[in-house]
């Protein structure tokens, strides 16, 4: 198995209790060889000082779908509302296809390009999402293509907002035979 990278023992920031001289802890997280996540869970066994330690007394283990299932449920604790293929958004129309990026640089500000697809108007809708799930900025088109490069291109202007960097232009020209992919090579 696999470690994941905690950085200490999780459970011990509000520290021991009255009720709970050694609480219970996350220790380590790891990966099985089928990709499933393992949460060691155990008891405090020190809780003050530079190094606390603990003692394992049980694990949890996650498919990979349960594992994003949690990791949604935590992010919603931070206000966060990751729109997700399927979502409704706007005045009635489905997520298509949906990117995030990290707007900062930091992690605190995630920026989200959202492909969607409204069927009463019988249009395609490009919107910027914030991070709690706003969006703005719709650009409407009802040509597939035009809808698709519209994502791309506000997707590679999220991927570079930051640091005065200016993104690559994207361009549609011919591709070499040489340079296409082939078959298993995509």
């Amino acid at each position: 198995m696999g470690r994941m990278g905690l950085k200490r023992i999780l459970g011990l920031a509000i520290g021991p209790s009255e009720y709970a001289p050694k609480p219970s802890v996350i220790g380590a997280v790891e990966q099985s060889a089928s990709g499933n996540t393992v949460l060691r869970i155990g008891k405090a066994t020190v809780t003050d000082g530079d190094h606390p330690s603990w003692t394992q007394t049980e694990y949890v283990v996650m498919n990979p779908e349960e594992r994003d299932e949690l990791i949604a449920s935590l992010e919603s604790q931070r206000e966060y509302k990751t729109i997700k293929v399927g979502d409704t958004v706007g005045s009635g129309s489905i997520v298509l296809a949906v990117q995030y990026v990290n707007g900062a640089g930091g992690g605190e500000w995630r920026i989200g390009t959202v492909l969607s697809w409204d069927d009463y108007k019988r249009e395609y809708i490009v919107h910027t999402a914030d991070p709690y799930g706003e969006l703005s900025n719709g650009n409407y088109s009802t040509d597939s293509q035009r809808a698709l490069n519209a994502f791309v291109a506000r997707l590679n202007d999220h991927l570079f907002c930051h640091f005065n960097v200016t993104p690559p232009h994207i361009t549609y020209a011919h591709v070499a035979e040489r340079d296409r992919l082939k078959g298993d090579q995509a």
